[in-house]
């Protein structure tokens, strides 16, 4: 007959299995809550250049962006988001943003939005050598 410590021991083991599970599948969803989605990308060149970057709704809702640069320094003038509901949000994004390095944090009102597509004019730093790559990242 097993003693009180043994069938507390395995009844412990039966608990970790059954808990482990529910605790690791948490843990990936704030993972990947916190992680930042790629949404699109843009080649810039050296001249003052418009660009749209479609977001669609298959890709949910955000509630943050990032926008990071490769390749050359860009000088962003203006950037607007378009939600789905019609409304749009300018963004005071008027620096330049050196290679490998990324904008501050930018917070989107209300609850998690939908984005329809997000405008940028800017552009590279290049003086004609290769362009500059944009690439805009999301956060739900």
């Amino acid at each position: 007959m097993p003693s009180r410590r043994t069938a507390f021991l395995a009844l412990l083991a039966l608990a970790a299995l059954v808990v482990a599970p529910v605790l690791a599948a948490e843990a990936a969803r704030a993972a990947a809550k916190d992680k930042w989605e790629p949404l699109g990308s843009r080649q810039v060149t050296d001249k003052v250049d418009h660009d749209v970057i479609p977001v669609t709704v298959k890709e949910g809702t955000f509630t943050k962006l990032l926008v990071r640069v490769k390749n050359a320094p860009v000088q962003f003038r203006s950037m607007k988001v378009h939600f789905a509901n019609g409304e749009t949000q300018d963004v005071a994004l008027k620096e330049i943003i050196r290679p490998n390095q990324a904008s501050r944090v930018i917070d989107l009102p209300g609850v998690a939005r939908v984005i329809q597509k997000v405008e940028f004019v800017y552009d590279a730093q290049t003086l004609g050598k290769q362009g500059a790559m944009v690439r805009l990242f999301g956060r739900h």
